[in-house]
């Protein structure tokens, strides 16, 4: 109590000596044997690290116990704090060998107020979660603290389903297969955990080897221009009918898919263990990430985080306005587009109020007729329907996401 509690932001407040938290892991370490533990959870902090130099070297003792759990296939998780630093964690959470956890919302977004930092190790929903309190009841709280324990039981899940993992395994399975989530505060890309993913990675080995897919050659996160053409190479695949592969964005999100033969957004055969194509990133600037989806069951990451890298400076005006401008019913108006991001099949599409399509060209001004897409600059005529009413012109990419490009025209 009083002096005691200071910065804890409570009085009466619940702390512990760095020693106790030593031997509360050596009791969990003791009785190794006797309980199929999977993780230790400690959602608690104190003094925030810049780096894991510096916290190893001041943590020696909690280091060496962490190390100990960590080499009989115990992860110890722990909450990386909620200072909202932008370039540090809490310790012990700042231990090399610590898996260390920081917030997300339930919107896939990461919580302001979570520390962050290049070694932090994954993300999970910490906001506004709905637990037990001492007492009895229910309450919602936030903190680190909350995303901290949705860790530890994803362990345990997959440790039950994969018993013989190791943590360095069961790190990489929820690393890869979650969702990148880019922390506003630094830029820093870390995965939101999905248990399903990672499950499905655990369990799907292809005679003994880990199915992999490298994008233009790499293993590793690689950086893009909007659009590009990229090789996709999956090495011990576990094909199947109609196994395919999906792009998904930042929000979780199929942008696109195909099938191994390259064929897009087309059902039919899968598959064969090893396949080498070539697949178009969206134009849009953001982080992707290519998935297996089988027939049957959980999809799965299979290839490295890439980034689609620079602002899309297209514009496109409606008779010659960048403004929005009001028309007669059934007008014909002129499009200009320039700096277009071109692609095969790229069109213009129409939409209304409601975020329909009612009508859509090609940049050479054929109407409803898929074919070769635009050039990057390219000016053509369309008619305005007769329905009053606001629309907008949406650039729709073969690959990736639809975005708008010129101003709203209102019928009238």
């Amino acid at each position: 109590t009083g002096q005691q509690c200071d910065g804890s932001g409570e009085n009466p407040c619940a702390l512990a000596y760095t020693s106790d938290l030593i031997a509360a892991m050596e009791h969990v370490y003791e009785l190794r044997n006797q309980y199929p533990v999977a993780a230790v959870n400690m959602s608690l902090g104190g003094r925030v690290y810049h780096s894991t130099a510096e916290c190893d070297a001041d943590n020696g003792p909690t280091k060496a116990m962490i190390d100990t759990l960590r080499s009989v296939g115990i992860a110890t998780v722990i909450a990386a704090g909620n200072n909202g630093d932008a370039n540090g964690i809490s310790a012990p959470a700042c231990v090399s060998s610590a898996i260390s956890v920081g917030s997300t919302t339930k919107a896939n977004a990461v919580s302001s107020f979570s520390n962050s930092a290049s070694f932090v190790s994954m993300l999970a929903p910490g906001e506004s979660i709905l637990s037990s309190v001492p007492g009895g009841g229910f309450a919602y709280f936030s903190g680190t603290s909350m995303a901290t324990p949705h860790v530890a039981g994803a362990w345990a899940v997959l440790k039950q389903k994969s018993p013989q993992a190791s943590v360095s395994a069961v790190l990489d399975a929820l690393v890869t297969t979650g969702v990148p989530l880019t922390d506003p505060k630094n830029g820093i890309v870390r995965s939101r955990i999905d248990l399903a993913g990672a499950a499905a990675l655990l369990s799907t080995p292809s005679g003994g080897s880990t199915p992999k897919l490298t994008v233009n050659g790499s293993a590793t996160p690689i950086v893009v221009a909007p659009g590009a053409t990229v090789t996709l190479n999956l090495q011990n695949g576990p094909a199947g009918l109609y196994d395919v592969i999906a792009l998904t964005n930042a929000s979780g999100q199929d942008v696109d898919w195909w099938r191994f033969d390259g064929t897009k957004n087309s059902p039919g055969p899968g598959p064969s263990p090893t396949a080498t194509f070539a697949a178009r990133m969206p134009v849009m600037p953001g982080s992707y990430m290519f998935r297996y989806v089988p027939n049957g069951g959980s999809s799965f990451p299979l290839g490295p985080l890439v980034t689609v890298q620079g602002a899309v400076f297209a514009s496109l005006t409606v008779n010659g306005s960048a403004t929005p401008i009001t028309v007669a019913p059934g007008a014909t108006v002129t499009l200009n587009l320039q700096n277009g991001p071109a692609g095969w099949y790229d069109v213009v599409a129409l939409m209304n109020a409601s975020r329909q399509e009612v009508d859509w060209w090609r940049f050479d001004g054929t109407k409803n007729s898929p074919g070769p897409g635009p050039s990057s600059a390219a000016a053509f005529a369309a008619r305005m329907p007769v329905v009053p009413g606001s629309y907008m012109f949406r650039y729709v990419p073969n690959s990736g996401l639809p975005f708008p490009l010129g101003p709203t025209v209102t019928v009238d």
